[in-house]
């Protein structure tokens, strides 16, 4: 790290020597254990404070400390990375809560948003300290308080880490994670440039990766799955470095057990909102193959049938689709409502039918009514069909040969 911010540290401070005494500056020295060098005699210090005297710095220091150190390690991109994302990096906020200084609708620029995070006011209200006193404490650190990330341009030329430092990543963490992309294939080429897909991506959207990475922890192996020389390759161009972006951000629990499951569906052609929607849920892609295959459509086209009943909570299996032919429509018909299937569950006085049978039957029969009917029918030991034999007397008499 950049001696212009590491321990020990000298820092001026303002202090008193007595009450209502005008405030002087003098250095105050902060070792590598966090503890406290001062140009006074602190068991003296102690008597007169005692007394109801004494100098102001030293209490000071011992109530502001935990909340320096905390801005510290901040300063330092130290820890945990301190932003969160709800919309796939279109917003950012801090992962200390909505705080009085923070805006309610977050960053538009992750750059904006680190900087709020390890901002004096920020820390003091995260850490309960005095807001004014830390940024005394921190101003006496001068132009180092918000240094420049500790690489040279020798080591940075394509600009990834100065960029990535600027949204509270360490240098360190984000070449872990570029040498990771590019052993795994995912990023060939040296792996301190890392382009994307053999491109000359901006460090912009290289960021945007690294972010992405870091939020959701996604595997770079998987992405080599997805896009790599050995996977199916996908409709549209894979050098494209949104792709491995959004790959990133939408990594599912289907994708981290069976790693091929995307490279399957962007190979069939699906949306990149239904394949989210659909692996989400479990679905791979040759459920919307045999869906298209049974019904004639394209499987994009199947796959947005299949995300619509997913969308509506339904989970069906490619053969209650494909069973659905029979009811002699030419085209695939859209799920019921919700409120349709909670109707027929309520007819039928239960709540513990699978909604997805109860879909597929109002399809079938169209009404609550009916399908409450039909369901009730079918249930086990329930409306088994009465014999067709007549009783004896009234049996026919069949003709005499």
């Amino acid at each position: 790290m950049d001696d212009a911010l590491s321990l020990p540290l000298t820092v001026s401070v303002p202090c008193r020597a007595a009450p209502g005494t005008r405030a002087r500056r003098h250095p105050v020295v902060i070792e590598a254990d966090w503890s406290v060098r001062t140009p006074h005699d602190e068991r003296l210090e102690q008597i007169a404070a005692a007394l109801g005297g004494g100098v102001s710095c030293l209490p000071t220091l011992r109530a502001i400390m935990p909340a320096f150190i905390e801005w510290w390690r901040r300063a330092r991109r130290e820890g945990d990375h301190l932003l969160a994302s709800p919309d796939q990096g279109r917003s950012w906020a801090s992962t200390d809560g909505l705080h009085r200084c923070c805006p309610a609708a977050g960053f538009d620029d992750p750059r904006q948003a680190a900087a709020h995070v390890r901002d004096v006011g920020h820390v003091a209200a995260v850490t309960g300290a005095d807001r004014r006193t830390l940024a005394g404490l921190v101003a006496g650190l001068g132009p180092t308080r918000d240094p420049p990330a500790p690489v040279p341009d020798s080591a940075d030329p394509s600009g990834v880490l100065g960029a990535a430092w600027a949204c509270g990543l360490h240098p360190d963490r984000v070449s872990a994670l570029m040498h990771g992309l590019a052993a795994a294939g995912a990023c060939p080429g040296a792996a301190g440039a890392c382009p994307i897909g053999g491109a000359a991506p901006t460090a912009s959207a290289q960021v945007q990766l690294i972010l992405a990475l870091v939020q959701t922890g996604a595997d770079p192996g998987w992405l080599a799955a997805s896009t790599g020389p050995t996977a199916v390759r996908p409709v549209g161009d894979p050098a494209d470095p949104r792709l491995l972006t959004w790959l990133a951000w939408t990594c599912t629990d289907l994708d981290r057990q069976v790693p091929t499951a995307r490279a399957e569906w962007l190979a069939r052609g699906a949306r990149r909102s239904d394949i989210v929607t659909l692996s989400t849920a479990g679905y791979r892609a040759e459920a919307a193959g045999a869906v298209a295959a049974a019904w004639r459509i394209s499987v994009p086209g199947a796959a947005q049938w299949l995300a619509q009943w997913v969308a509506h909570g339904y989970r069906p299996t490619a053969e209650q689709l494909i069973g659905l032919r029979d009811i002699g429509l030419g085209f695939p018909p859209p799920p019921p409502a919700p409120a349709a299937v909670a109707r027929t569950a309520e007819l039928l006085g239960t709540t513990t039918l699978d909604p997805t049978v109860v879909a597929v039957a109002l399809v079938r029969h169209g009404t609550a009514r009916d399908t409450a009917a039909a369901l009730r029918r079918a249930a086990p030991g329930r409306g088994r069909r009465r014999s067709t034999r007549l009783p004896a007397d009234r049996a026919p008499v069949r003709p005499r040969a």
